[in-house]
């Protein structure tokens, strides 16, 4: 009885320790959140993952797409050695060889209370990367959420929305993902009190602007900028 139990034991013990191979080495992004480096690349890919403007333009002289750039988050190798890991603005340096373009290095900012992570690419060190303070960052990436944005309840947020003619939290997320941009002009990383990112998009041939914040893992909207909306108080 013993020695059938200890069999079943040692073939348990196998099968077990195939699975975690298979898991961490054949799959190494399905289903494996738990390790470091997956639990990162997911804090990330939980952001809207942007890059300004001069950055795009030097990754896309690279011969790199939109699509390879996410690519790094799903089998890029991070070095945690040479990653940012301590202050207000965390920064993650992930690994990915191409194959017909070359191996290149990324860099994943995670500024604390702030809803992006932006990219960069081929700096100098983790620690060189800051975050953009000047002009425009694009969307590569928005978590798949209807309900992501959540706009204040109050009278003067209400009528800004009606005015816009927005009837729902959903149509805030459509514009965002069809023409949504990142004023970072008008944004801020100063995690005290609060991170403020300024989001802009087009609706109604309008440029319409959000004020918004990261509260509870949404965007937490204070108020909306337009020409039509000045009498909303």
């Amino acid at each position: 009885m013993g020695s059938t139990f200890l069999r079943r034991l040692k073939f348990y013990g196998i099968g077990f320790g195939i699975g975690i191979i298979v898991i961490i080495f054949i799959l190494p992004n399905r289903g494996c959140s738990w390790t470091p480096a997956n639990r990162v690349k997911n804090m990330i890919l939980g952001r809207l993952v942007t890059v300004n403007e001069a950055e795009w333009n030097y990754i896309q002289s690279k011969g790199l797409s939109k699509e390879d750039v996410l690519s790094v988050l799903d089998d890029g190798k991070l070095k945690f050695n040479v990653s940012k890991k301590d202050g207000q603005s965390k920064v993650y340096a992930i690994d990915k060889k191409f194959k017909d373009k070359g191996e290149f290095r990324f860099y994943f900012t995670l500024p604390e209370e702030s809803f992006i992570s932006e990219v960069r690419l081929d700096e100098v060190s983790a620690k060189k990367v800051k975050n953009t303070i000047k002009g425009y960052g694009h969307f590569l990436s928005v978590p798949k959420d209807d309900y992501l944005v959540y706009p204040d309840s109050t009278a003067k947020v209400s009528c800004q929305m009606e005015r816009l003619n927005i009837t729902s939290v959903k149509d805030i997320y459509k514009n965002i993902l069809a023409s949504g941009r990142i004023n970072f002009d008008k944004s801020s990383f100063d995690s005290k009190p609060k991170a403020e990112q300024y989001i802009e998009f087009v609706s109604n041939s309008d440029t319409i602007g959000i004020q918004s914040v990261w509260y509870k893992n949404k965007i937490f909207v204070s108020n909306f900028e337009a020409r039509k909306i000045t009498d909303c108080k």
